[in-house]
């Protein structure tokens, strides 16, 4: 269930996106098994994650191995 990979959000994300200047670095808080990462790459961010849910890190380790996770 945690794996799909809806685009619920991503509407919200993408305009405020375009309000940030210098795209580097993202903070997604209570990641999960990390959906918005692709999304926040694609537009030029190198994104962390942090989330309560050692079982939802771990998912997200498995499909994004690159990410800094905690």
């Amino acid at each position: 269930r945690w794996l799909d990979l809806s685009t619920y959000g991503f509407a919200q994300i993408e305009r405020a996106v375009a309000f940030v200047k210098h795209k580097n670095m993202a903070l997604d808080v209570g990641c999960g098994a990390g959906r918005c990462f692709d999304l926040l790459a694609r537009h030029g961010f190198t994104t962390d994650g942090i989330d309560l849910s050692p079982a939802m890190v771990a998912l997200a380790r498995h499909h994004h191995p690159e990410a800094r996770l905690f």
